[in-house]
């Protein structure tokens, strides 16, 4: 369905690559346990996007992010901004590349109405006008440790 679409309005497909991505990523995950926590919210319809991108070109090839996680007395935070955030505002979930707090890489994926969420609808680059790829903010936003890939290797 989402190929006849595309055929029509290619925005309407480009807002559900990310969710199709995350979705074959559940697939090869090895925990059983996250592969049916995921199924389950994506079988009820739950859609994921993703907040990748940083609006910010003094990073650009050391490894390192604008974005990243606090950990203040064993409670972890999101703190950030991401740009070509392609489908958030339809998505229920957002999955974030960050910077954890031990200065490791990692990946956490929040509701997007959680509190501290911002998403904003401001892209204007050239096509894709309408795939909801504008700007989020993540402002303290709390994280739990089901919420995140790797997130055991920071605690």
């Amino acid at each position: 369905m989402i190929i006849e679409l595309g055929r029509a309005d290619s925005d309407v497909a480009h807002i559900f690559h990310s969710h199709f991505q995350f979705t074959e990523d559940v697939l090869r995950h090895p925990d059983p346990s996250y592969r049916e926590k995921w199924f389950e919210r994506i079988a009820s319809g739950k859609i994921i996007s993703n907040a990748l991108a940083e609006p910010s070109s003094h990073n650009v090839g050391n490894g390192k992010l604008i974005t990243h996680i606090l950990n203040e007395n064993n409670k972890l935070f999101l703190n950030g901004k991401k740009y070509f955030t392609t489908g958030t505002l339809h998505a229920d979930y957002v999955l974030v590349w960050a910077q954890s707090h031990l200065d490791s890489l990692c990946h956490v994926v929040v509701p997007t109405n959680r509190e501290g969420v911002e998403i904003l609808d401001d892209w204007i680059g050239i096509g894709q006008r309408n795939t909801a790829s504008g700007t989020t903010l993540f402002k303290r936003v709390a994280i739990s440790e089901d919420e995140s890939v790797g997130l055991n290797e920071m605690v």
